[in-house]
This record gives structure tokens, C-alpha cells and sequence, in this order.
């Protein structure tokens, strides 16, 4: 046997044979993923375009929402006159006006921009606080079951009474220091975000705790002992790096000459103690029949 089969070598254990990859952007494993998705690769195409539309809306029809055109009143969208060629239509109203003159396109961009504003504020807003207490929730155990009994208790919260009361509460000193319009939407958002989030901390809570059992989490947690490389230097470039066999196992010589049985063990184990002899009297109804005489033998 040489001396290099006597010596072992934990550094190459440590290395990968494989090449190192490039690291990969985690946004792009997620842009992957949704891809693969088709009902989410339509409903996010859908919710850009009418998020686009309305905001590009006004720059492209510039017509006044609130115009009003009693000439062109009643005009049908441009589409009817496919299957009924008789009906009132106009190429500079395409999608119509009602009873006033007032340009349908118009009205919709407007309100669409609105319907935007509070579905976007909201979703941010119950986004955030839903996180939040989903990470806490999840890191720290203490506040685990506090938090959860706190998203209970708004999960059974009405939405809508609760809007009510929040409007009759709240809109004059709202309307008051922000305006009519700015005061609901603040309400609106408001009550919106605090009834919607509970639903994103459970999911966040989920993964958090799904996150603090992964394997790279177990390993950060074990202690590892690392050898002194003052020390040792000289001798490992003695060695080329390597150990020998015989030196790690003189560092742990206190428990070679050891058996099995002699190591240490954490907890000892206990001894079966012989049940008390009283205690036959009280089991003579679980007890067989052959036990029957002993039992009465020592009882008092």
C-alpha cells in the first residue's frame, strides 16, 4: 500500500465535476413559468391592453366625454349597420351616443381610467399588507398564531355592510380635506385593500414556511467546523492538500479503544420497574384467570 492510498482528500469532495453554469436570473425562470400558463398568458395580455387603452385613450380620442350633441343623439354603433342598414350611424362615433349626444368611446375611457385608479390602488394595497403579514406570520413563530387569528377574524368581515358604515363614517370629513372625487376614491381604496389581503398572507405564510424547510435551509442551520489554516498551512502544502488517514483518526484516539456500547449516549435508558403489587387488585378485570389467586394474595 502507498502513501496515497492511506490519504484522503476532503477538498476534491467538495468541488463539482460538472462546469459551473452561469447564474440564471430568477425572473426569468419565473417569466418561464408563466408562459407555459395559458389562462394566465390571456388574462395578463387582456389586463394590459385595457390598462394601455385607457391610459392612451385620451392622447388618441381626444373628444370631451361630457359633450353634449342633441343633433346626434341615439347614434348606433357602427357595427349595427352590418345586419341592419337602416339604423343611425356615424363614422366619427363609433361605439354610438345616448339620448344626450355624448360620445360612448369617450365616456368609456373615462370611466375605465377611474375603474383602473381603484382596482390598481387596491391590488398594491392589499398586495402589501397581505405580504407583510404573511412573512411575519411565517418567520417568527410567536406571531404565527396571532396573525392567523387576525386574518380569520377579517375574512369574516362583510365587505359591503362594512363599505357602508366606512362611506357613512368617513365621506364628509374625506370630501372635505380632499374633494368629492379624491375623498371616495381614498375611501374606496381604502376599505377595498384592508378587506383583500387575507388571502395573499395565507399563500406568502404557505411558502415561508415551505421555504424554511429546504435542504439549503437545514444545511445553513447544521454548525460547521472549519480547520485552522494558520496553523496547518505549512503542512498541507507538505501534503499537497491532502490528510492523512492515520491524523484523523489520532484526533479522535479517545474513541477508538471504545466499543458500541461504552460511548457516550445523550439520555440513558430507564429501567422497567416491576409493577407494584397493589396494583394487581385494581386490574383483576383485565387480568387472565391464572392471575386471579395471585392477585388476591397481595392484596391487603
Amino acid at each position: 500500500m502507498t502513501d496515497t492510498a492511506n490519504e484522503i482528500d476532503p477538498y476534491a469532495a467538495l468541488q463539482d465535476k460538472e462546469p459551473a453554469k452561469p447564474p440564471r436570473n430568477q425572473w426569468l425562470d419565473v417569466w418561464d413559468q408563466f408562459k407555459k400558463h395559458k389562462g394566465a398568458v390571456f388574462g395578463g395580455g387582456f389586463l394590459v391592453f385595457i390598462t394601455l387603452a385607457v391610459l392612451l385613450g385620451p392622447y388618441l380620442w381626444t373628444v370631451d366625454a361630457q359633450k353634449l350633441d342633441i343633433r346626434n343623439k341615439n347614434v348606433r354603433p357602427i357595427w349595427i349597420a352590418v345586419w341592419d342598414g337602416g339604423a343611425k350611424t356615424l363614422w366619427h362615433r363609433p361605439f354610438g351616443t345616448d339620448n344626450l349626444g355624448r360620445d360612448l368611446l369617450a365616456q368609456m375611457i373615462a370611466g375605465g381610467r377611474a375603474s383602473m385608479a381603484v382596482g390598481w390602488t387596491a391590488m398594491l394595497l392589499s398586495l402589501s399588507i397581505g405580504t407583510g403579514v404573511g412573512v411575519a406570520a411565517g418567520y417568527f413563530k410567536r406571531l404565527d398564531g396571532l396573525l392567523m387569528r387576525l386574518t380569520d377574524l377579517f375574512l369574516s368581515l362583510p365587505i359591503l355592510p362594512l363599505l357602508l358604515v366606512a362611506v357613512t363614517l368617513f365621506r364628509q370629513p374625506l370630501r372635505a380635506n380632499f374633494g368629492p372625487e379624491g375623498g371616495m376614491f381614498i375611501l374606496i381604496v381604502v376599505v377595498v385593500g384592508l378587506t383583500s389581503w387575507m388571502q395573499t398572507a395565507r399563500i406568502v405564510r404557505g411558502e415561508i414556511l415551505a421555504l424554511k424547510e429546504r435542504e439549503f435551509i437545514l444545511a445553513a442551520r447544521l454548525p460547521i467546523r472549519l480547520p485552522n489554516m494558520g496553523q496547518n498551512a505549512g503542512r498541507r502544502r507538505a501534503t499537497d492538500g491532502r490528510i492523512p488517514r492515520a491524523r484523523l483518526a489520532s484526533r479522535h484516539r479517545h474513541l477508538a479503544n471504545r466499543t458500541w456500547g461504552e460511548l457516550p449516549r445523550r439520555r440513558p435508558a430507564r429501567r422497567a420497574r416491576p409493577p407494584h403489587p397493589r396494583t394487581l387488585t385494581l386490574r383483576v378485570g383485565f387480568t387472565p384467570l391464572y392471575a386471579l389467586p395471585l392477585a388476591k394474595a397481595h392484596s391487603p
